[in-house]
């Protein structure tokens, strides 16, 4: 008998250890293990979201990149155009500046060269006024008249 009492009481106080148990150690391990799975699956939701931010991330950078491209492309292609306008124009100042400084030059050769006949045509006169004066005063004889001829022509190629 004394083998049944002792296995009802350790029985007893089995199911007491255990009803202690479940009411006051069981819930704050759960609990625990409860968080903690919790914060687990929090980690993992979280660690889905990064790769899902990460890939949209990626897209956008991408996009972003092809969009900055794009805008290079067209400032460079603006610039080339704007150079080449500005190139252009400085052509046409060029030619029409050429033009006028041509003209001028012209212009200017052309007094020159009215300047220097007229100068021409006053020496001419000069010489000629000089040549028939002097052929006036000396009797007319064709060896002196050839020979003041030659001293003029000596002095027009002098001159």
């Amino acid at each position: 008998m004394n083998l049944n009492i002792t296995l009802i009481f350790e029985m007893v106080v089995f199911a007491l250890f255990v009803l202690v148990t479940m009411k006051f150690i069981w819930p704050p391990i759960m609990k625990v293990l409860e968080e903690r799975r919790k914060k687990i699956a929090d980690g993992l939701e979280a660690a889905e979201q990064g790769k899902r931010e990460l890939s949209l991330a990626g897209q956008k950078s991408t996009e972003l990149l092809t969009n900055a491209k794009q805008k290079a492309t067209q400032i460079i292609d603006g610039s080339n155009e704007r150079a080449g306008k500005i190139i252009d124009n400085a052509k046409v100042q060029g030619v029409a500046e050429n033009k006028r400084i041509v003209e001028n030059a012209q212009v200017e050769v052309s007094h020159q060269v009215r300047k220097a006949r007229e100068s021409l045509c006053k020496e001419l006169a000069d010489m000629v006024v000089v040549g028939a004066t002097k052929i006036i005063k000396k009797d007319i004889d064709k060896s002196v008249h050839n020979k003041m001829l030659n001293e003029l022509i000596n002095e027009l190629e002098k001159s």
